[in-house]
């Protein structure tokens, strides 16, 4: 390939262009794919019943939703103050120097 863009480059007087390495399939993306279309193949059916999931959300006991939703707010607290501790420096202080 190298060749042909050299011979390309030469009569047009254009630089050679820098040609991108092909990415091959490495086994990273075989196991995603493994495990991305298991998850789907087990979660499909589960999705296929949605009468089902609608009578056991009707069903529900709503007394577990404010548990719930604390919940979730204190993973989010989490991910927040961990994402904040991995900041070299703080974009409140650096707009105060400036």
């Amino acid at each position: 390939m190298q060749a042909v863009a050299a011979r390309s480059s030469d009569p047009t007087e254009v630089d050679e262009p820098e040609l991108e390495p092909l990415q091959r399939i490495n086994r990273k993306t075989v196991v995603t794919l493994v495990v991305l279309a298991g998850a789907t193949w087990f979660l499909l059916p589960q999705f296929a019943d949605l009468p089902e999931i609608f009578d056991q959300v009707r069903d529900a006991n709503w007394a577990w939703l404010p548990a719930v939703l604390a919940a979730a707010t204190v993973t989010f607290l989490g991910a927040t103050l961990s994402l904040g501790g991995a900041i070299v420096y703080r974009a409140l202080e650096q707009r105060m120097r400036d």
